[in-house]
């Protein structure tokens, strides 16, 4: 018995194999725009409600969490409407508000399409399941391999925020598939029909499962930071792992019940969500391990259920569905939400947590018997195809043509930057004004704060990576600060890094970690500059006595070391009675030697305070020093030129 509605009038113009692929591509394509909508609804959450309009941390939680709690409106939807009309009727609606977001710049209707865009996707999932039973899970996967691909084309960066004619007729090319794939596939009538509550419980694993899909395993910086692997063979490890996401869905549509796929598959993303503190080769196996596990469960949760275990209607399904939603929102708000609020659960425990939910799922789709499906095994080759573009694309990186930078010694110029995550003063992400503004310092080693390398929260971005590789800078060094490895401080140099080292600053009750990234830069010509980038905590009332202790670690770690250079967020003013133990050391504000008025950094849509310097030690002195106006970020960048003492 096949697991997916029959047609009852094919029509005549289409082979008989070209329905199935076309729902599958049409998924696919869907499941690509979704993620682009999810990706935008966090950030703007994140960051244009809480850091541009003020919003406290509780109350972004209706706009969060409306999409998914209109989810289980989805059985409704596809009553009222029929599930071939819900089909295309949501698919249609997510296209347009997909397409509607690539002309919009201001952040509150893109949030407004965000909300919608999500929501109408949610919808769209009951009734493709009730049709595509049989291609849903190869989809869905198929679809994370190609938003992965694109965005590796992409260097990570959304195609929302990305201006021009390719990325418009890229989304443009997804939505025709989507809309033509669901018009053309879907059958003329639709037997709406899903697995009775019991069977259908286990979709609940889909919510956490995408969340680990989001955060961990087509996260292209999580794996760059956790093995310390260049950018080209990150992406062929990630290329990988999704071509074991497509196997594992096929193992575990075909070995359903009997092969344990569900519960074996859980096992393997449980051991990836507590190996973060793995490295190297190591988490790389861990990786590949649990990409290949989530195929698994994928496939071992959409396998067909037998003839006595389906029920009329998409009820059962449909909220299953939903509060698996409300799953992956609550544990990316309370991963997230940890840094505002104190929670009982740690963001390392929160990974477990999902994990183990996955498991248990994967454990109960396994313990049902259920008939063997379809492998479609078309979806791995499919998927192949679509990893080889950006893997061909890396083979030419520009960064890797560059020749050496001119090495001459002293002088240098040097500039720290808090970059906000990538997001600007409005609350969007502008990283050509980002790299406008880092260009303009003309600075050849660079002190960056606030880095994602892949958050959520900041759209999944690679900041890192993406401004490298824009800027031209051959070497970088980054130091994870949050539990996670996606966030924190940086270096950016034209001239070889070498013995750079970091350590965490003490965090007393502050609930964001901080820490100090150190590094000798080969300059040529026998000089070597020793740069310290650091970020020191931002708010509280004992922050005084946090700077204290945070400071005091960084002089500790300095070791007098000559031609020091110290820059950052120190979040104080020049006055403020912590920085006093910076000048009793020795260190110099280049602002003091060089510079030219109030020098004000932040906040950059109205500066009003000096918080962000780059200092030096006694044997350096400053020729030149400049605040570079920009509202990439809400703070400014300071650039110094160092020669040392004649």
């Amino acid at each position: 018995m096949t697991d997916t509605p029959q047609d009852t009038s094919t029509r005549p113009s289409l082979p008989a194999w070209a329905p199935g692929l076309l729902r599958l591509l049409a998924l696919a394509a869907l499941t690509v725009l979704g993620l682009q909508l999810l990706r935008l609804l966090f950030p703007l959450v994140g960051w244009f409600l809480r850091d541009t309009e003020k919003l406290a941390t509780l109350d972004l939680v209706p706009y969060g969490v409306a999409p998914f709690a209109l989810a289980v409106l989805a059985p409704l939807v596809s009553r009222l409407a029929g599930v071939r009309w819900a089909v295309i009727g949501t698919t249609g609606a997510t296209v347009l508000l997909r397409l509607g977001a690539q002309f919009v710049n201001d952040p509150s209707t893109l949030l407004w399409i965000a909300i919608a865009g999500v929501a109408t996707f949610l919808w769209a999932l009951p009734p493709i399941y009730t049709v595509m039973r049989g291609r849903f899970a190869h989809g869905l996967a198929l679809g994370l391999v190609a938003d992965t691909a694109i965005r590796g084309v992409a260097w990570t960066l959304d195609l929302v925020w990305i201006d021009g004619t390719t990325a418009l007729l890229t989304v443009l090319a997804l939505g025709i598939v989507a809309a033509a794939g669901t018009w053309f596939g879907m059958p003329h009538e639709v037997v709406a029909d899903g697995p009775r509550a019991g069977i259908a419980v286990p979709l609940l694993a889909l919510g956490p499962l995408l969340f680990l899909e989001l955060l961990i395993l087509q996260n292209q910086g999580w794996l760059a930071t956790q093995t310390g692997w260049a950018w080209d063979v990150t992406f062929l490890v990630l290329g990988a792992g999704n071509l074991g996401l497509l196997v594992g869905v096929s193992l575990g549509r075909t070995l359903p019940g009997q092969g344990g796929t569900g519960l074996i598959g859980g096992v393997l993303v449980l051991l990836l969500t507590a190996a973060t503190g793995v490295t190297g080769v190591l988490y790389a196996i861990l990786f590949l391990a649990g990409m290949l596990g989530s195929g698994m469960v994928l496939g071992a949760l959409t396998a067909p259920a037998a003839p006595e275990d389906r029920t009329a209607g998409t009820l059962a399904h449909g909220l299953a569905l939903a509060v698996g939603w409300l799953l992956l929102f609550v544990l990316a708000f309370s991963y997230y939400g940890s840094y505002d609020i104190a929670l009982p659960l740690a963001q390392d425990i929160l990974l477990i947590v999902a994990g183990v939910l996955i498991t248990i799922f994967g454990l109960g789709a396994s313990a049902t018997a259920r008939p063997q499906g379809t492998a479609h095994w078309s979806a791995v080759g499919i998927g192949a195809l679509l990893m080889a573009v950006p893997i061909l694309w890396f083979g030419t990186d520009p960064v890797d043509d560059l020749a050496p930078a001119e090495a001459t010694g002293y002088p240098v110029t040097v500039a720290s930057y808090n970059l906000h995550s990538g997001f600007s003063t409005a609350g969007v992400q502008d990283l050509e004004a980002l790299a406008a503004a880092i260009e303009e310092t003309g600075a050849d080693v660079l002190g960056l704060q606030e880095v994602s390398r892949g958050w959520l929260l900041d759209g999944n971005t690679d900041l890192l990576g993406w401004l490298r590789r824009r800027l031209g800078f051959q070497h970088m060094r980054f130091h994870a600060t949050t539990p996670d490895p996606v966030w924190g401080n940086a270096i950016l140099s034209r001239f070889p890094i070498e013995d750079a080292e970091a350590r965490t600053l003490p965090q007393l009750d502050s609930l964001l970690r901080r820490g100090v990234l150190e590094a000798d830069i080969d300059l040529g010509d026998g000089g070597v500059v020793h740069l310290m980038v650091t970020h020191l905590h931002h708010t509280g009332d004992n922050l005084e006595q946090i700077h204290d202790e945070q400071i005091a670690t960084i002089l500790e770690a300095w070791e007098q070391e000559s031609r020091t250079v110290l820059v950052g967020d120190f979040n104080a003013q020049p006055d403020a009675p912590q920085m006093q133990a910076l000048y009793d050391a020795g260190f110099v504000d280049v602002w003091d030697e060089a510079g030219s008025g109030p020098g004000l950094t932040a906040n950059a849509a109205a500066p009003d305070v000096r918080i962000d310097y780059v200092f030096h030690s006694p044997d350096l002195r400053a020729t030149a020093a400049q605040v570079i106006e920009s509202q990439a970020s809400d703070h400014f960048a300071v650039v110094a030129t160092l020669d040392t003492v004649r």
